[in-house]
């Protein structure tokens, strides 16, 4: 089994956002044109904190390069992730919007650059420039939808070991290309650690299940990369728990 510090997904957040409009100022711009020199960011090293839960929302944060997850803590200090975001996304949207603390923590996933532009700036942007708040509204849209795809892994199957059967499935829908055809292959930068606080369960839990779904045969882990050998074994774990029409 691979280390729980070296292990998992690359492509969690990898939901590309919508290009960014162009009447907007320069710190806005995600994508650089051709030509153009590439600008510097503030950098972030993994495990480096952008913005507390519960903190004051003194503006937004725009992941120019590297991932994001943003994690809820209890009172008796367990974490979830909620969500991965990648480059083009924006931390701390909902909070400076609303005009309320910090939702969630936000912590570098691996070096990440991300630009802070502070709400006063952010919110005049939006107030004089219509295509940059259409697509702040989109990236708002996309954000809902990627919380109730997890909020339906975490609620509605039975136990964690479907749980993780349906989180692998999502990882397996952005595959890498391969000439291999045992399955498809994906990365996964994210530690068992990690794993576990996107399925609402402990490290030793989702590494016993990841051990048994490998000795099934079920998925292949070489490093960083899976591939899911029994994509139909999975599904029969997880078939039960779709809605039903």
């Amino acid at each position: 089994m691979p280390s729980s510090n070296a292990v998992l997904i690359d492509d969690i957040a990898a939901t590309s956002s919508p290009a960014l409009p162009v009447e907007v100022p320069a710190w806005a711009h995600g994508v650089h044109r051709a030509g153009e020199q590439k600008q510097s960011y503030p950098s972030y090293p993994r495990g480096s904190w952008l913005c507390a839960e519960g903190s004051p929302a003194t503006g937004v944060y725009i992941i120019r390069s590297g991932r994001v997850k943003e994690t809820l803590c209890s009172s008796d200090g367990r974490k979830l992730i909620v969500r991965v975001l990648g480059p083009g996304q924006i931390v701390g949207l909902t909070a400076v919007l609303g005009g309320h603390l910090y939702d969630a923590t936000a912590e570098a996933l691996e070096l990440t650059q991300a630009e802070f532009v502070s709400a006063k700036e952010f919110l005049q942007t939006i107030e004089h420039s219509s295509r940059w708040g259409l697509w702040v509204v989109t990236q708002l849209g996309q954000n809902c939808k990627q919380v109730y795809e997890n909020l339906r892994r975490l609620s509605f199957p039975a136990n964690v070991t479907e749980r993780l059967a349906r989180l692998v499935q999502e990882w397996s829908q952005n595959s890498l290309p391969s000439r291999d055809h045992s399955g498809p292959r994906f990365q996964v930068t994210l530690t068992q650690e990690e794993i576990a606080q996107m399925v609402g369960s402990t490290r030793e839990t989702v590494s016993r299940i990841l051990m048994d779904f490998r000795r099934k045969g079920w998925i292949r882990i070489k490093g960083v990369t899976w591939t899911l050998t029994n994509a139909t074994a999975l599904k029969r774990l997880t078939e039960a728990c779709e809605p039903r029409t």
